[in-house]
């Protein structure tokens, strides 16, 4: 939309750009999660997995003990945005070519990265030891590069590298000193409107982030251009075919992962970004038509509240501010903080309706009319002992009893009664299913030996293991498995240390 300002940006312009947007997908992600997994309520805080953000830069990585990590988009996307904004500055010159080669390189390990993480939770043992359905390729990037870590430093190596260059672009000269000095005069002038007049706090910092803004603008205006001159044609043909090549390249590998990842991907909805998006359906349907109308007139709300404060401020808005778990990264600066909210307003309505459309056009999870109806024996059952009924009304479900659930609280309620657990209780959360007397949550998985993809090996330890590192037991329900399938099973489970003690059979 601004292809001038893209072409005048400094190398640190495209690293931030790529956090941004990184950050952008990985929030959408978590929210997502939230919302899934908790029909009916914004969970946002203090879920299990907020260890991964902390107070730093960092924050946001996903582990799998230590054998692999990812550091979270925003720190893998800003890697290949970074890359090409040094290429971009930097590669036009005769012995510098080589540079163009390290977005791709780049890319390649940020691929690799996610295929790591997401392999080694599925089944450590055959990714690690290369057997797994990841092509060979990736496993040997994976394993070369470091399975993962570190990946913040390198990002910060990048982005000093990156700055550096942008310091000597303003200078006009090729030392070192020249671009640290321009620095120090950068960090001058933003301390000096900060400390400048006995002004209020507030007013202070809005001065010094105004200079920080100016400083960013001029860097991008100081920074060499693409010169306007002919060969201009050729220029456009040479960016488009890199273009058209790249989101092939892309199509055609992710293509070719999923066809032969796909097998191994777990059902959970608290596994891949896919399947949370199918569990928005059970958070609409679970609201009802009074939380529908709210929800709809939330998102109406916040795109007429948007668009009633852009309209005086779009000449005023400039940049805005990217924040990271508590660090605050600089992109540009408003003149007017309404801009800043009102794109923000945008974009949240935006996205409320977005979720309530893609709920409406998913049919309830429960299926076809009578998929859910109870039997008359389940009906007695539950009229007959209240803690069955208790046990098999499912949050996750917005409180729902069907037959699953049904036969969750069945199962439940037969540990109890053999003295393997105690005083179990509905996961109020809803990510797990049970909750027993010490605390302890515990899941129940169950798989079906009559259908072609009812069971396999690889997919039920990876449903395990998942479980397990989100602090959740497991209760095997192995009553449509044939006595192949759990042997092997059992085999497989205790061939696993880290599960010991921590999976039921049921029966």
């Amino acid at each position: 939309m601004a292809p001038g300002r893209a072409r005048r940006f400094a190398a640190t312009d495209w690293g931030l750009l790529g956090l941004a947007s990184g950050m952008g997908f990985q929030a959408a992600e978590d929210m997502v999660r939230r919302v899934a997994l908790r029909p009916g309520i914004f969970s946002l805080f203090f879920e299990r997995d907020d260890w991964r953000y902390g107070w730093t830069l960092f924050g946001g990585r996903f582990d799998s003990g230590h054998t692999a990590s990812y550091a979270g988009h925003h720190i893998e996307t800003a890697l290949v945005a970074a890359a090409i904004g040094l290429a971009v500055r930097l590669g036009r010159r005769k012995g510098r070519r080589w540079l163009w080669a390290a977005p791709p390189a780049l890319w390649l390990v940020v691929v690799a990265d996610h295929a790591g993480l997401n392999a080694t939770i599925a089944d450590q043992a055959a990714f690690t030891s290369g057997r797994s359905t990841v092509p060979a390729y990736l496993h040997t990037l994976w394993s070369w590069t470091g399975h993962g870590f570190n990946r913040g430093w390198l990002l910060v190596g990048l982005l000093a590298v990156a700055v550096i260059s942008d310091a000597r672009a303003q200078t006009g000269r090729s030392g070192v000193a020249a671009p640290l000095h321009q620095l120090g005069s950068s960090w001058a002038v933003v301390a000096g409107a900060y400390q400048a007049g006995p002004d209020p706090t507030q007013v202070r910092v809005v001065n010094g982030l105004a200079a920080l803004a100016a400083q960013r603008r001029g860097r991008e205006l100081l920074a060499a251009p693409f010169s306007p001159a002919p060969p201009w044609l050729s220029t456009r043909a040479f960016a488009g075919v890199a273009a058209t090549l790249g989101v092939g390249l892309s199509a055609l590998v992710a293509r070719s992962l999923a066809v032969d990842i796909g097998p191994t991907l777990r059902s959970s909805p608290r596994a891949w970004f896919a399947g949370l998006l199918d569990a928005l359906r059970d958070w609409w349907d679970s609201m009802g038509p009074g939380g529908h109308g709210l929800v709809v007139g939330a998102g109406l709300a916040l795109l007429v509240l948007g668009a009633l404060l852009v309209l005086p401020e779009v000449a005023a808005v400039a940049g805005g501010l990217v924040v990271t778990e508590g660090g605050v990264i600089v992109v540009g600066g408003t003149t007017a903080g309404t801009g800043a909210a009102a794109v923000t307003s945008i974009l949240a309505g935006t996205g409320i309706l977005t979720m309530a459309a893609m709920g409406a056009q998913h049919p309830p999870s429960g299926g076809p009319p009578g998929r859910d109806e109870l039997s008359d024996a389940d009906k007695k059952d539950l009229a007959d002992d209240p803690h069955l009924a208790e046990l098999a009304r499912d949050p996750a479900k917005g409180g729902k009893i069907i037959p699953e659930t049904v036969q969750e609280a069945r199962i439940g309620r037969g540990l109890e009664d053999s003295g393997r657990l105690s005083r179990l209780r509905r996961d109020p959360t809803g990510g797990a299913e049970f909750i027993d007397e010490a605390g302890q949550a515990w899941d129940v998985k169950g798989y079906h030996s009559g259908f072609q993809n009812g069971y396999s090996l690889t997919k039920a330890m990876g449903d395990i293991r998942f479980s397990t590192m989100s602090n959740e037991n497991v209760i095997l329900d192995t009553t449509k498995m044939s006595p192949n399938h759990v042997a092997e099973l059992r085999s497989g489970i205790t061939g696993d240390p880290s599960l010991a003690g921590k999976v039921i059979w049921w029966p």
